[in-house]
């Protein structure tokens, strides 16, 4: 029982996580988008270092308008940055994000040995908040963080795979028999994992929020 209502669980966060990343109107988290703090240095973009740092800093908070420096890009047209932080180089990276079009509304707090040394969060002039575009977005706007429980998800699994409780080769109706319906018994417990069971969604015709789950 137990077995069955975790892969529940589990593939419900999974399901409610590709639901949230398929509308482009809802605010994207910067875990999406810092291509040049995982990169490093491409064209036009911003590399950190370790000696990228101020010894000492303040805790005003700041306002920096940033300009599209790309015609075309998935999501704002740059945007407004507010917030302080210890690291020049990530204030650069964050704003950038904007300047190329790779956000709607994003926040960063960093906390490093109890202090707060980063403080950020921005918003393109497209970002909707209470169904009002760039309706007070701050720091403190609830936000959407897609595949943050991947890690998690992925833990729990092999725990159960560990203690002998399930296999990744098992199909999930094995463990929970109703998923199996509307021929979907050949889904595995690995396809759920990697994003392959193929279990799709539609929306309303007359909603863009209202969801019709395929099970």
């Amino acid at each position: 029982l137990q077995t069955k209502s975790l892969l529940c669980l589990l593939i419900s966060l999974i399901k409610v996580s590709n639901i949230v990343r398929s509308f482009a109107f809802v605010p994207k988290s910067l875990s999406f988008g810092v291509p040049s703090l995982t990169r490093g240095r491409r064209k036009g973009g911003t590399k950190l270092s370790a000696k990228d740092t101020s010894s000492s800093f303040s805790e005003e908070s700041l306002t920096t308008r940033i300009s599209p420096t790309t015609r075309f890009g998935p999501f704002g047209s740059g945007g407004t940055v507010v917030g302080f932080s210890k690291y020049p180089g990530v204030r650069r990276a964050f704003e950038e994000n904007f300047a190329q079009r790779l956000e709607l509304g994003s926040q960063l707090v960093v906390y490093k040995e109890g202090q707060k040394v980063v403080d950020l969060y921005g918003f393109a002039p497209e970002t909707i908040v209470d169904g009002k575009t760039n309706n007070n977005y701050d720091g403190d706007t609830l936000q959407v963080v897609a595949s943050s429980g991947k890690n998690m998800e992925a833990i729990a699994v092999a725990m159960l795979v560990d203690r002998g409780l399930v296999r990744y080769e098992d199909p999930v109706q094995k463990h929970w028999p109703e998923f199996g319906a509307n021929g979907k018994s050949q889904i595995t417990i690995a396809d759920v994992m990697r994003h392959a069971g193929g279990v799709p969604f539609v929306l309303e015709s007359s909603s863009r929020t209202t969801t019709i789950p395929i099970t």
